[in-house]
């Protein structure tokens, strides 16, 4: 998802954390609604890597991985 031409990368932790993509969109204003990583921080993290080529600013929501990236 992109936000002020932020690339927003959001992980549920594993399904930890209830969010709702059309609703974050809406409230964030957002080009698109964004796709929920699961993991981002292990088994998706070529999403990651893919975002982190892209040449965009990026946005990672993630606490608890936060030193990874």
């Amino acid at each position: 998802m992109k936000v002020n031409n932020q690339r927003v990368l959001l992980c549920t932790c594993e399904k930890t954390m209830q969010l709702d993509p059309k609703q974050l969109a809406k409230d964030l204003d957002a080009e698109e609604t964004p796709k929920l990583c699961n993991h981002l921080c292990r088994t998706e993290v070529d999403r990651f890597g893919d975002a982190l080529n892209s040449g965009d600013d990026l946005l990672i929501a993630c606490t608890q991985e936060a030193p990874l990236f």
